[in-house]
């Protein structure tokens, strides 16, 4: 029997439901508890969710750490207009007082609507920052929500801000 995978998480076999591994998708236990939410939901529900995979993060829990979330700079090139943002963590108070020379973030924004298509952090703290970004991300929204909100001086997050208002051509 060949099972196929379907958005919503459910396969073409009645009652069966694909998460984690088994979708071939994102092998993060991150996204196999969301999915497990959105199938469960879906079972239950005559109304059903699909299951977002465009603000997916993951991090690497070395020294430095390295979080992501979205295209790569090349991956969205290929797609779309961009403009590339870049800081590094000595460009805020918090970094220089951490003396954290090698840090840096990347934005990756599509031109015309501002939307953030991919955010890149190497340095400490870079799974928490990252988040930020991913709930941005995940609601749909653009470089300017960011912003929106104070950020606490000095505080690493200062960084997240800063790559995404230092947007530049891609070089």
């Amino acid at each position: 029997m060949n099972i196929l995978f379907r958005t919503y998480l459910e396969t073409n076999v009645e009652d069966v439901w694909a998460l984690g591994d088994a979708t071939g998708k994102h092998m993060f236990k991150h996204v196999a508890n969301r999915e497990a939410s959105i199938a469960w939901h879906n079972f239950a529900h005559d109304r059903k969710t699909p299951m977002d995979y465009h603000a997916v993060p993951h991090a690497v829990f070395s020294y430095p750490q390295i979080a992501s979330v979205g295209l790569t700079e090349a991956e969205a090139r290929e797609e779309f207009d961009i403009l590339v943002g870049r800081a590094k963590y000595l460009d805020v108070a918090k970094g220089q007082a951490m003396m954290e020379t090698d840090g840096f973030a990347k934005a990756i924004i599509e031109r015309e609507s501002g939307r953030i298509l991919g955010f890149h952090l190497i340095g400490l703290y870079a799974a928490i920052l990252i988040q930020e970004v991913v709930d941005v991300m995940a609601n749909e929204g653009v470089l300017g929500w960011v912003g929106r909100g104070m950020h606490i001086h000095p505080a690493l997050p200062e960084v997240v801000v800063n790559a995404l208002y230092n947007l530049r051509e891609p070089s």
